[in-house]
């Protein structure tokens, strides 16, 4: 698709690729997945058996990728119009999938399979990672030796898609030649590792009591392996796995932001009826910041991984401003839904709640404002 093919708020990124039958069962679930009454691990295996979980992923043995990325983020778009829970979980099967399909060895091996077809669950806890390389945060884990074998131990502060047997990524301070703790911190080495939910030594947190997504299996992480499998080091490139993964994860989270914005957009249209009419100008205007956005995101994807790749202020303006829509847009439904919207089992109010999550989830809008700032 062309960025001009994008002129109205409603255009879908790509031709539609979910099928009917399984976006109208997403649909109808949304209600329940926001207050938990459903799990979003429940959909992964037949969104794998559609093939939507790793579009524009490589296989494996070096086989071309099935789809592109822009096919993965018009996926999540589509599914953010009617679930953010869902496309929130989306995202992070399919960032688990990109960390372990680049990196390769054999902890990949024996659990890319099960991730691509969704029966495996794959958690990004790459947030503290991405933090930290831009100079705003700490990593939560530590690993190296302890004397006895390689040890991954500290905590994720929060992560989503915790079920039973599911595969975390994140990163550790130190590598498997150091003792653990005998480095700096700051400016010593960092790895990336790769674990199951299930290991000895790693404990969910509490059950949160959210305001939206509550069918996401989202809390803290405690981690106390005391014999990490050298494989389970995924890479030791710190800085060039970083910079490779994360214009994919912006794009696609702000994929989600946009497909919840254009969802609340079209609800803030309907209601644009008598005394509600004041507020068409502001419809307009986000309604045209939204195709911009799109159009936006179509062409950077485009960028992704040739000569011309974006720049970091590109990628982390586009999510900055595809957040700042997904509020903008449902603040504008809540005010022409009226006392519907007020009523908790309402469409509007769930997307309402649904973009409160956008500025605090990571990157959060201060990181991304204060990283921009820095980057002049």
């Amino acid at each position: 698709m062309s960025v001009d093919s994008i002129s109205s708020p409603a255009d879908a990124l790509t031709s539609e690729i979910v099928p009917a039958e399984l976006l109208e069962t997403i649909a109808e679930a949304a209600p329940a997945l926001d207050r938990g009454d459903r799990q979003v691990a429940e959909f992964l295996p037949e969104l794998g058996r559609a093939g939507l979980l790793d579009l524009g992923v490589p296989g494996t043995d070096g086989q071309s990728a099935r789809g592109t990325l822009l096919d993965q983020a018009a996926v999540i778009e589509t599914i953010a119009r009617h679930s953010l829970s869902l496309a929130f979980s989306i995202w992070g099967q399919r960032m688990a999938i990109e960390y372990l399909a680049t990196t390769g060895g054999s902890f990949a091996g024996a659990h890319l399979d099960g991730l691509r077809c969704g029966e495996t669950v794959g958690v990004s806890g790459m947030a503290p990672a991405f933090k930290a390389s831009a100079g705003a945060g700490e990593l939560g884990l530590e690993v190296g030796s302890d004397g006895t074998g390689l040890a991954l131990r500290g905590k994720l502060a929060w992560a989503s898609n915790l079920y039973p047997d599911a595969v975390i990524v994140s990163a550790a301070y130190g590598s498997p030649a150091d003792a653990i703790g005998s480095t700096d911190r700051r400016s010593g080495p960092k790895s990336i590792v790769a674990f199951s939910l299930s290991e000895d030594g790693v404990t969910a947190g509490p059950e949160l009591d959210l305001l939206a997504l509550k069918g996401t299996a989202s809390t803290s992480v405690g981690v106390d392996i005391a014999d990490l499998a050298s494989a389970q080091v995924i890479g030791e490139d710190f800085s060039g796995l970083l910079a490779r993964w994360r214009p994919v994860a912006a794009v696609l989270q702000s994929s989600f932001c946009l497909g919840l914005a254009a969802a609340a957009h079209a609800g803030a249209e309907a209601g644009l009826r008598g005394i509600n009419e004041v507020f068409t100008d502001d419809v307009v205007r986000e309604g045209q910041a939204l195709v911009d956005a799109k159009s936006g995101l179509v062409d950077i994807i485009g960028r992704i991984g040739t000569a011309e790749r974006p720049e970091p202020r590109e990628v982390l303006s586009l999510r900055l401003e595809a957040g700042r829509l997904a509020t903008a847009a449902s603040a504008l439904e809540i005010r022409t839904a009226g006392g519907r919207g007020y009523a908790v089992g309402s469409h509007s109010n769930r997307r309402f709640r649904e973009a409160t999550f956008i500025p605090v989830q990571s990157p959060s809008e201060p990181q991304l404002r204060w990283e921009l700032g820095r980057l002049g």
